[in-house]
């Protein structure tokens, strides 16, 4: 049996319910999973070292809460049910009236309010605005309907993902994934897992990962995020980014063409990577190349940690180049890599230090209307700036040393 370590009998009730209707639906929990909820906040662990590497659970698609199937509203007590389909009855129904008993007795209406940037829109689009200008925003963004609205679509962003179900074929569905849902983020976790049963059944999987030394809390990796990234979908930082996503923004390479660096967060293993540099695939983005106009078209690009792959920016920036002028000589490639380097680190460098004095002359009323938020994004802004300024050293130490990869 899963143990479950609360400070509040509600929220344990709750928890208790949740996991017997997931075993009754065909959920399998392990018996060394333990679910711990302190001061509303949810977290996943193991009992014990035995866990590491298993398959603590394990959802069918009956456990999952296909969000098209259902629409919510927000009331005074939180998020409730406004309407649903006939195909979200029986045990999905009660899963979804439960999970949601959950957010709303953890008060999670009021964490999203006061940490998540999208929550802004209405409020104080200027700030949100400038908060968002370090990723490419949609060409024809919607406005929300209203605060109720806003609130529920930044809960669906921040909770929900996108896998197949029930043999859907096409675009995925989009859902709540109950229980598993409370693992905490972490960049070396392994994502969540989708096994196939014998009979061509989907699960979604957690499995036991414990990367922070002295406790047994079990994480998995949401997306490839950096600090910015973690900050604007979920108003948190994260402190273990192993990378900077740059900022949009243009290369111009005098002689050669231009880079049009875009911000998305989709990691491609594209076919131009060779076999011996295939440990590169989380940095290699989408690259559509125009010879004949110059210009290269990358999807993102990533700035490492100087402790993860050092050189793996590097490396992408010779592929990206290569395809504007596949007869790039090494010697004349690295000038210009070195020449791409220099104006990738001088936009990030120039937007974080742009953004910290935004923030640091926003008007006393501003600042002190949204304390959790400001300040988790000064937090952000130091862990980018701390990775920025780490690889300026670590290029200076290439330069004065003479390598070139």
């Amino acid at each position: 049996m899963i143990r479950l370590e609360c400070d509040s009998g509600e929220v344990e009730r709750h928890l208790g319910k949740l996991a017997g209707l997931i075993e009754r639906h065909g959920g399998l929990l392990d018996k060394r999973l333990v679910i711990r909820c302190r001061d509303g906040n949810f977290s996943l662990h193991g009992k014990d070292n035995s866990a590491a590497n298993r398959w603590l659970a394990r959802l069918p698609p009956a456990c999952l809460l296909p969000v098209k199937q259902f629409e919510l509203t927000v009331a005074e007590e939180g998020f409730c049910i406004a309407s649903h389909t006939a195909e979200l009855s029986g045990g999905r129904l009660e899963l979804l009236e439960v999970f949601l008993a959950l957010l709303n007795e953890t008060g999670k209406a009021a964490s999203l309010r006061e940490s998540v940037p999208a929550m802004l829109k209405l409020d104080d689009p200027g700030l949100y605005a400038r908060l968002a200008e370090g990723r490419a925003q949609p060409e024809a963004e919607a406005k929300p309907a209203g605060p109720g609205q806003l609130l529920v679509d930044t809960l669906v962003k921040s909770r929900a993902i996108a896998k197949g179900i029930d043999g859907h074929v096409g675009e995925p569905d989009v859902v709540f994934m109950p229980l598993i849902d409370f693992a905490n983020h972490h960049p070396l976790a392994p994502a969540f897992g989708c096994l196939i049963e014998p009979g061509g059944q989907h699960l979604l999987a957690l499995m036991g990962f414990f990367p922070v030394a002295g406790t047994m809390e079990c994480f998995v990796r949401y997306s490839e995020y950096d600090a910015y990234d973690a900050f604007m979908h979920y108003g948190y930082v994260e402190r273990n980014a192993c990378f900077v996503r740059s900022i949009p923004m243009e290369i111009d390479l005098p002689g050669l063409g231009r880079i049009k660096l875009r911000a998305s967060a989709t990691p491609v293993m594209h076919k131009i990577v060779p076999p011996d540099m295939a440990h590169l695939a989380p940095f290699v983005p989408k690259i559509t190349a125009d010879r004949e106009a110059g210009v290269v078209d990358v999807g993102f690009l990533l700035i490492p940690r100087q402790s993860t792959q050092p050189m793996a920016l590097r490396h992408v920036l010779a592929i990206v180049l290569s395809q504007l002028d596949p007869k790039l000589t090494r010697e004349t490639g690295m000038g210009y890599v070195e020449m791409a380097e220099e104006q990738l680190l001088a936009g990030n460098v120039s937007y974080y230090k742009g953004l910290r004095d935004y923030l640091d002359k926003l008007e006393p009323a501003r600042r002190d209307r949204y304390p959790v938020l400001i300040q988790a994004a000064r937090e952000m802004i130091r862990v980018q700036q701390a990775i920025l300024a780490n690889y300026l050293i670590f290029r200076h130490t290439l330069e004065k040393s003479g390598a070139a990869n």
